[in-house]
């Protein structure tokens, strides 16, 4: 039924009415000789509930709501007919503010309309009326209303801010979103999902050539492939290439698609036994695996690999990449399916003895 708001000017409203309770019961004590006055321990027993209502509510709710409201206006009633001055007065304006700030729109004009007219009512019965004195009442009556309303402006004004704030909060968010998305997009191989070209360079121009080695690998034929079987069935190898590499490496290490056909591979290792060791493991899963595409039997193909190890006297991975390009080179003009070395020896990863992965 109502809104609560837990904006800090509500929680400001409710000191500033704690505040001025305490100032009436101070007026009240310092004008009632009799301090055991069962008038006053009826007063501060009033303020104390009224306090802890406002200050510590618990679960917020429409009957809570409702008879806090009452209890508040009838405390009012109480300390204004008790107390007549101008901050009695004040008490009235601090609620009516207080529901403005803190339910709903309606409910809060119409709780401001209560209090003034209540108002209305005990100003006559205690006032001689005259009519300066009924100018005065329908005056404050009036202005309570109106600060209500002023209240109820400036809490809609704050809402439509923090909603504002929290739409650009959501926008910043979803163009921060978008520019991750963007740029892995702009990182990542639409078709392998594999880290692109133009990530590669990057890698490379990250890394130095000190304890990495870089293998290039070439899928054979794969024109021939490509017309005898069609492109989408030279897409769905691609594919299938891809987690053929990623399954044949370690963690950590990368695969990129260089382009077409062409991949590349960055690992850590400066053990050329070790790198070896990789391009025959790679070497081999691809030629063992069956890659299917649609009703076709089971294709296969083979890769040509080139390495090099980065090692005393080359200075960039430029240099490198150049020695691993050199290595693919050799392998492809000896051959095909077969691993060149950065030395310019070729290996057959099938038939070495050295070089076999079973």
């Amino acid at each position: 039924m109502l809104e609560y708001e837990t904006h800090k000017k509500v929680q400001i409203g409710y000191i500033a009415n704690l505040i001025s309770l305490g100032c009436c019961l101070a007026l009240q004590l310092i004008t009632v000789s009799d301090l055991l006055n069962s008038q006053i321990y009826l007063y501060m027993i009033l303020a104390i509930v009224y306090g802890v209502l406002l200050v510590f509510p618990l679960k917020r709710f429409a009957a809570y709501d409702i008879s806090t409201f009452f209890l508040t206006v009838s405390l009012l009633v109480y300390f204004y007919i008790s107390t007549p001055n101008f901050m009695a007065v004040v008490l009235f304006y601090l609620y009516a503010v207080q529901i403005g700030l803190t339910f709903e729109r309606k409910y809060s004009l119409a709780g401001a309309m209560v209090i003034a007219v209540i108002f209305f009512v005990a100003s006559i019965d205690q006032i001689e009326i005259d009519k300066k004195n009924m100018t005065w009442i329908i005056m404050h009556s009036l202005l309570i209303i109106n600060v209500n309303v002023l209240a109820q402006h400036l809490s809609q004004l704050e809402h439509q801010a923090l909603y504002q704030n929290e739409k650009v909060k959501q926008l910043l968010s979803q163009m921060e979103n978008s520019y991750k998305t963007v740029s892995a997009l702009a990182e990542k191989d639409e078709l392998t999902t594999l880290y692109n070209y133009r990530s590669f360079r990057n890698k490379l121009e990250e890394l130095v050539p000190y304890n990495i080695a870089i293998l290039l690998l070439d899928v054979d034929y794969f024109k021939i492939f490509n017309d005898s079987y069609g492109h989408l069935c030279g897409d769905a190898v691609l594919r299938d290439m891809a987690t053929v590499l990623k399954g044949s490496l370690r963690e950590g290490d990368m695969v990129f698609r260089y382009g077409g056909e062409e991949f590349a591979v960055i690992i850590q290792c400066s053990n050329e036994t070790e790198v070896q060791t990789t391009a025959v493991r790679i070497s081999n899963n691809v030629e063992r695996h069956p890659f299917y595409f649609g009703k076709e039997s089971a294709l296969h193909v083979t890769v040509s690999i080139g390495y090099a190890i980065g090692k005393e006297g080359i200075e960039t991975t430029e240099e490198l990449f150049k020695i691993a390009d050199e290595a693919l080179y050799n392998a492809k003009e000896s051959g095909r399916n077969l691993i060149g070395c950065p030395n310019g020896q070729i290996c057959n990863p099938t038939t070495s003895p050295l070089y076999h992965v079973s």
